[in-house]
């Protein structure tokens, strides 16, 4: 096992880690706006299909 030095060891600025927060929120909110879109039109297209 070695031993790692200062130099090696690797943190994120405080700011650089808020922003990949925020972009890891974002990537959530904007999957599920995706999959609520998708189940809305397919239940649109369900229902105009029954209907016709």
């Amino acid at each position: 096992m070695t031993m790692q030095t200062q130099s090696e060891v690797h943190t994120l600025n405080p700011k650089m880690e808020r922003i990949a927060n925020i972009l890891r929120l974002v990537g959530w909110v904007s999957l599920w706006l995706q999959l609520g879109l998708g189940a809305t039109s397919a239940l649109i297209v369900d229902i105009c299909y029954l209907w016709s």
